[in-house]
């Protein structure tokens, strides 16, 4: 899955795993998009979490298609690997493995 992210102009960072753009319209589609939110954990150290665009729209509880215009998204970025992994999970319920580490040179 490719998962990327926009921060769009009010502040907001939206992750999705699919894109598709309209070049007459000038609207964006993002595909199983959900909000990152900070939060404050129980040990008062910072939190991230994932929620709907919407807890009112249509099959929101894993993440749902919405589309926005292209001058609302102030850029796009790619997530870390930790948070790729947790929307994967998040929005499929399945954990992924975690990555191979490559191995060091031995001299």
């Amino acid at each position: 899955m490719n998962v990327r992210a926009i921060k769009a102009i009010n502040g907001i960072d939206l992750l999705f795993g699919q894109i598709e753009t309209n070049p007459d319209t000038g609207e964006i589609l993002l595909k199983k998009c959900v909000v990152i939110s900070a939060t404050q954990g129980p040990d008062g150290k910072p939190n991230l979490g994932f929620m709907p665009c919407s807890f009112y729209q249509k099959d929101a509880k894993r993440g749902a298609d919405i589309t926005i215009q292209k001058e609302h998204i102030f850029f796009e970025y790619i997530p870390n690997d930790d948070i790729v992994s947790a929307y994967i999970e998040f929005s499929t319920g399945i954990t992924p493995a975690p990555k191979a580490k490559t191995p060091g040179l031995i001299l």
